[in-house]
């Protein structure tokens, strides 16, 4: 169909309109879903992100995890016995390492943070410094994720200066999502770091067959969406009921083309 436009006035206004629907559509598609991103070009489906919380204290499963024949992302704890140790045990068995970093909460022990931790009521020099207190601890580091958090990811100010300061470091921003506030997406979207959000938690519990079941659904998010990023834990958390259920069911998505993949694989281009 050809619209023949004769007014100079309206010609004009009629352009104007087309090239702002076509920028409203295109923040459309790229809101819907931060996690919604080419990875790479292969055959897969779908790409799943595995992190596994809580490294750095070899807590249970960390061995058993530490062994699995497929990718995933370990979030290690700052300011814990076996740190550094980990993060390279991370690295030599093929695997992401990232920040877990200790944030404060509505809920929860404050011991839970551990010595390394940021706190709501911190100045942003402070928290920053913390930030990369933490971050001078690891190796091979790609990014960063939040332990616990709900109250500090609310706060734009803190989270605004962590932010760009990870920008800075060429860091990967993982948003754990333990708060319904988080202000993490909205700012990682102002400032264009690299950013990922949690679609699935896969433990808090012992039960392997609710752990594979999470799984499963993080695979149909994947098909669904390109991407799924699940998080799991050694320790109390999950451990070695986690480990057995990404051992029992991996086979089984990578036959349904999923592909599992690291953080730093997501943005490559």
């Amino acid at each position: 169909m050809i619209i023949i436009i004769k007014n100079k006035k309206k010609l004009f206004t009629y352009v104007l309109f087309i090239i702002s629907c076509f920028f409203i559509i295109a923040e459309m598609f790229s809101t819907s879903h931060q996690n919604s991103i080419p990875v790479m070009k292969d055959n897969a489906v779908g790409y799943i992100v595995i992190i596994i919380d809580d490294f750095g204290n070899n807590s249970k499963g960390t061995d058993e995890m530490l062994s699995l024949p497929i990718k995933f992302t370990g979030a290690v704890m700052p300011g814990m016995p076996l740190t550094e140790d980990e993060c390279k045990r991370l690295t030599n068995a093929g695997k992401d390492v990232i920040l877990h970093m200790p944030m404060e909460a509505h809920t929860g022990k404050k011991s839970w943070l551990g010595d390394v931790s940021i706190m709501n009521s911190d100045t942003v020099e402070k928290a920053l410094s913390v930030f990369n207190k933490g971050l001078s601890q690891m190796t091979n580091c790609v990014g960063f994720n939040n332990h616990m958090g709900s109250k500090v990811t609310e706060n734009k100010e803190i989270m605004t200066a962590i932010l760009k300061d990870a920008k800075s470091k060429k860091l990967t921003v993982i948003d754990s999502l333990t708060g319904k506030k988080s202000v993490v997406g909205k700012i990682s979207k102002e400032l264009g770091i690299n950013y990922l959000k949690r679609d699935v938690f896969l433990d808090s519990t012992q039960d392997t067959s609710k752990i594979i079941a999470n799984l499963k659904k993080a695979g149909k998010i994947a098909e669904k969406q390109g991407i799924a990023v699940a998080i799991g834990h050694v320790g109390a958390e999950g451990g070695l009921p986690t480990y057995n259920a990404i051992l029992k069911t991996y086979k089984e998505l990578e036959a349904d083309g999923i592909k599992f993949i690291g953080v730093s694989d997501v943005f490559k281009k």
